[in-house]
């Protein structure tokens, strides 16, 4: 059966070999056919594990064997010259992205806060329970525009990132996580049990003011929509002291997620006055358990910060 399959691959293997010189006519001499012989012989030990013999299968055939190499050949060229492309694109440098150029309403320079609220439609924004946590990028966006139009003296170079919080002391993470809270949409829990008296948020250390009302408009006309409608939510005024001037306040980190909540004895975490941003629990809080403040505990002056 070997001999028999020798003998008509070499027979076909000829003629494929002669026609590609154009020479299917000539005579074959008694070498020539010794040399197919072996050719032959080397393919069909080379393919035989791929070809049953004694079920009859048909001879070797030249053409797919030299098609298949000469794609083979091709196929590493062609893998070569994508893993040298990969690597090389895998190396070049990040383009960095232009600033993007914020088309700004006729009338800006006046608008209140109530009016900015409204012309970025953050109502349908501000009650969707679904929006999801800031992204890191998120967050470094909003803290690059505040170099940008604000102060570009504040350093935000706090080993731990915005969607972690902030450095509260001792090198230590503030005691809480971001997710959604039910009903509610975003929110911070207890990473760990807190005790009734413990430091739970330090605004003071983390918290950035804004000079007055019309530097708060630029920044938020620079934003997106989401951006200025989650900064307008998260804004607030407070007193410094007593009788003092009122500042505009935002927190660019997750502690500017924490609710209200809905009721008096929700309540587990609040300053000691209006005055400061040091936020204590007023209870034994679990691990796992939403952190709840009183929004009202500071007063909302637009009007005083030039934004009415």
């Amino acid at each position: 059966m070997l001999t028999n399959a020798v003998a008509a691959t070499v027979s076909h293997c000829s003629g494929v070999i002669s026609s590609s010189h154009g020479n299917a006519n000539k005579p074959k001499s008694r070498a020539f056919r010794r040399i197919l012989y072996a050719i032959a012989l080397h393919l069909l030990l080379s393919f035989v594990s791929s070809y049953d013999l004694d079920n009859n299968h048909p001879p070797l055939d030249c053409n797919l064997f030299f098609s298949s190499c000469h794609h083979n050949k091709v196929q590493a060229v062609t893998n070569n010259t994508k893993q040298n492309v990969d690597t090389k694109t895998r190396f070049i440098r990040p383009v960095t992205k232009k600033k993007r150029k914020t088309k700004l309403p006729s009338g800006w320079e006046t608008t209140s806060f109530h009016e900015m609220y409204t012309h970025f439609n953050c109502s349908s924004h501000a009650y969707d329970d679904t929006k999801p946590i800031p992204t890191l990028d998120q967050w470094l966006s909003m803290r690059e525009q505040y170099n940008q139009h604000v102060d570009s003296n504040t350093s935000f170079n706090d080993p731990i990132p915005p969607t972690d919080g902030y450095t509260l002391k001792n090198n230590e993470r503030p005691p809480f996580y971001a997710k959604l809270s039910p009903g509610k949409g975003r929110g911070i829990f207890a990473s760990r049990d807190i005790q009734k008296g413990e430091l739970v948020h330090d605004g003071s250390n983390s918290d950035v003011v804004f000079p007055d009302g019309p530097v708060l408009r630029q920044y938020v006309f620079a934003l997106p929509r989401t951006m200025a409608c989650d900064v307008m939510e998260w804004t607030w005024t407070q007193q410094f002291q007593e009788g003092g001037d009122y500042h505009i306040c935002l927190a660019i980190n997750i502690s500017s997620l924490m609710n209200t909540g809905d009721e008096e004895d929700e309540v587990n975490a609040l300053p000691m006055s209006s005055m400061t941003a040091m936020f204590y629990a007023t209870k034994d809080i679990r691990k796992d358990e939403e952190i709840l403040t009183d929004y009202e505990i500071y007063k909302t002056e637009w009007g005083a910060v030039g934004l009415e």
